[in-house]
């Protein structure tokens, strides 16, 4: 169990850090791209993701490789720098899920992955747009005359908005002992990508996706100051309301010991309030929060039975984390977790 608590640990951010650097309501989706082709860039694909706070993507073919963009918020309340790091970490898992597909059998991923140096990115004043990276080689089957790939990935936010870069880049042969060539060519294309971003891009204009209260409002604006104090006695009279997202909020803030002290059985307690009321989100951290014994005696069986039920359409956080926690269950503990799972939706949620 001790594994499974530590991956969790490192997908899912609950319970630490207080740098706040973005609210929840606004359309990620609603972003400009700037014109890349000067740069070598050939378009391929717009995607814009059903669930709205995944965002969209946009991926583009160079002359070695693919490049790809994201703008989302994954539906976090708050984004700091725990959730950047976890879902840079999330996104370092999942090239190695790629290397693991048989049509990358010829590949071999090696175990060299390494943070990328921030520092050109921070001369550029690009720190919070690239907070963070990493790269990575693999090597292909030199008899067939393939070379090396070198992936990279990188995080950031502008205080709105969390931005994914994923690049591929085919290196031949001839030219595998020039790898940092390779990666300050990307840092460059990288940086001239945001400024063009950040010139056509108001970000303050940004449409909510929400419909708020004045009193939320109030309340999300305050956190995102880190004034936590004013946050707090915004959105609690709404929490005690019944407002949901008032409730996983306060949930939040009582977890991180933001502006009040840390409390895990309080944070649950607003948690399952929300969570009762359908908030997929406070499904989730009440899931995660059985698995972890946060707050709660812990708890495998409804640890599964609430990740389950936050991630309905089997695409989302709730489901990674659930099948993550049936490797620890046997095959009568998920039948019996699944069992409950369907009570607890035949109940809506509520008693559970």
């Amino acid at each position: 169990m001790k594994k499974l608590l530590i991956l969790l640990f490192s997908i899912f951010f609950l319970f630490s850090g207080t740098k706040v650097f973005a609210a929840q309501g606004v359309d990620c989706q609603n972003i400009k791209f700037p014109n890349l082709s000067t740069l070598g860039f050939k378009f391929e694909k717009e995607t814009f993701y059903d669930d709205n706070r995944l965002g969209v993507s946009r991926s583009y073919e160079l002359s070695k490789g693919h490049i790809t963009f994201y703008s989302f918020d994954n539906g976090y309340d708050f984004i700091n720098q725990d959730i950047l790091d976890s879902t840079l970490a999330s996104g370092v898992r999942d090239i190695y899920g790629i290397y693991k597909l048989p049509k990358m059998s010829n590949y071999q991923l090696q175990d060299d992955a390494q943070y990328l140096n921030m520092g050109k990115f921070n001369e550029f004043g690009m720190q919070e747009f690239i907070n963070q990276g990493v790269f990575m080689t693999a090597i292909g089957d030199v008899s067939t005359g393939v070379g090396t790939t070198l992936e990279i990935i990188t995080i950031g936010t502008d205080g709105k908005c969390m931005y994914k870069v994923r690049s591929s880049t085919f290196i031949p042969l001839v030219q595998k002992n020039n790898l940092k060539k390779f990666i300050q060519d990307f840092e460059y294309a990288l940086i001239d990508f945001y400024r063009g971003f950040i010139a056509i891009n108001d970000i303050s204009s940004r449409t909510s996706n929400l419909v708020l209260s004045a009193d939320f409002q109030r309340g999300l604006e305050a956190a995102q100051r880190g004034d936590f104090a004013t946050a707090l006695r915004e959105l609690e009279p709404l929490a005690e309301q019944g407002d949901s997202v008032a409730q996983y909020s306060l949930g939040f803030m009582y977890a991180n010991g933001l502006g009040v002290p840390q409390d895990y059985k309080t944070a649950v307690k607003w948690y399952t309030l929300a969570a009762e009321q359908g908030n997929d989100i406070a499904q989730l951290n009440l899931g995660l929060s059985y698995a972890l014994g946060k707050g709660v005696i812990q708890d495998r069986f409804y640890a599964y039975m609430w990740l389950n039920i936050s991630d309905p359409n089997e695409e989302g956080d709730g489901s990674k984390a659930r099948d993550m926690l049936a490797k620890e269950m046997t095959a009568a503990d998920i039948s019996k977790a699944q069992n409950l799972a369907r009570e607890c939706v035949a109940k809506n949620y509520k008693g559970c």
